[in-house]
């Protein structure tokens, strides 16, 4: 099918049907251990408005990824 063909069908679809595909696109659907960019993001911008302190919440995940891959 070409790219073409699918946004022709996905158009056509209800919005219900559309959003369900996004949500498995972007992770919302995936299991436990996948890696989830937009929910990781998510999560970092609400621990930075949590803190008040961006510096520290990076200074913070800086360390923890140090940690785990150093």
């Amino acid at each position: 099918m070409k790219k073409e063909d699918l946004l022709k069908v996905f158009a056509q679809m209800s919005s219900e049907d559309q959003e369900a595909i996004r949500a498995e696109l972007i992770g919302k659907g995936a299991s436990r251990g996948v890696w989830d960019p937009m929910a990781m993001c998510q999560d970092m911008m609400e621990k930075i408005k949590a803190s008040g302190d961006p510096w520290t919440v990076c200074r913070e995940m800086m360390e923890s990824m140090q940690r785990k891959c150093c």
